[in-house]
């Protein structure tokens, strides 16, 4: 039985109890929109069949838990627009960490550091958002390799001025900082 808990909206406050990591058949689970306070549960983990897992609009601190990314059948994480800290790098320093993850939203935190390269190992991604955190430096070019990568700061375009020559392509890459800075990497193939 797959079990869905839908309370976005509830203006719900304080923080999440460590209790939710016992609701084992929990596979979506949508808590957006409240007020929610302290650090995200690591015991959300312990949910084996979480698929979708929404956070954003809370008042969430601290690090993404670490424990998140063994969820084997998790496709959706939004931890956006909360006060997070941390670093990309930390989240998936592990090999085989978010193995079916499709959607990931970091944006409008204060996460620090920069694109990992190793973030090209999520090859089921297909939405990155990082915009507007405190991240600087360079954007590594495998990122705009991920396979199934089709809406995000990394996107690739068919260059549409020569559609005629085969094996022609623009990647465009974009990075937003809290800054509002963007860089962007031009690779034309002829």
């Amino acid at each position: 039985m797959t079990l869905i808990r839908n309370v976005r909206w509830n203006k719900l406050q304080d923080v999440i109890p460590p209790e939710i990591g016992e609701l084992k058949q929990l596979a979506h689970l949508y808590l957006s929109f409240n007020n929610f306070k302290g650090e995200i549960p690591k015991e959300l983990a312990n949910l084996p069949e979480l698929r979708y897992l929404h956070l954003h609009e809370n008042h969430f601190t601290g690090r993404i838990p670490l424990e998140l990314g063994t969820l084997q059948h998790l496709r959706h994480l939004d931890v956006g627009n909360n006060r997070l800290v941390g670093t990309i790098r930390e989240l998936i320093r592990i090999e085989g960490y978010f193995p079916l993850l499709c959607n990931l939203y970091l944006n409008n935190n204060y996460l620090t550091g920069g694109v990992p390269a190793q973030l090209a190992n999520l090859t089921n991604l297909e939405i990155l958002y990082l915009s507007y955190n405190r991240m600087t430096g360079v954007i590594p070019y495998n990122i705009a390799l991920i396979p199934k990568l089709t809406y995000s700061q990394v996107m690739r375009l068919v260059d549409p001025f020569r559609p005629w020559m085969q094996g022609d392509h623009v990647m465009i890459m974009i990075l937003m900082t809290f800054f509002d800075f963007v860089a962007f990497v031009l690779d034309i193939q002829l």
